[in-house]
């Protein structure tokens, strides 16, 4: 999202000729993001307009030593864990969370998850 504001903002002044269905085109984004964009860099530099403000976001529900026993244990088969199965399944990492972290996870948070330790 950042580059994409980042070439708009380049095109400041043209895009203002633009009307709404030409920029929806030309650069994707939907009329409301474009006028959002278009405000920020009016009120702000362009260098500091084209990036996005950092933003904590909510901590993880596994801190890092969790983080680095969760991938141990993919490490090995789910039979070591206990678990009647050959191989992890989202469902049974889902399981394996709840039963040895004592977290929930959902399914997409759960491939999020296994995405960040591969």
């Amino acid at each position: 999202m950042a580059k994409r504001r980042s070439d708009l903002g380049g095109d400041h002044l043209q895009t203002r000729c633009f009307s709404n269905g030409r920029k929806k085109k030309r650069y994707g984004l939907s009329g409301e993001t474009i006028y959002k964009c278009l405000h920020r860099f009016e009120e702000e530099p362009d260098h500091d307009a084209a990036w996005d403000k950092v933003r904590p976001g909510r901590p993880p529900k596994l801190d890092c030593e969790e983080q680095f026993n969760f991938a141990q244990l993919l490490c090995e088969p789910p039979v070591n864990a206990g678990y009647d199965a050959e191989e992890y399944s989202i469902p049974l990492v889902q399981r394996l969370l709840d039963e040895q972290f004592d977290v929930t996870y959902s399914r997409t948070s759960v491939c999020r998850l296994l995405s960040k330790i591969e």
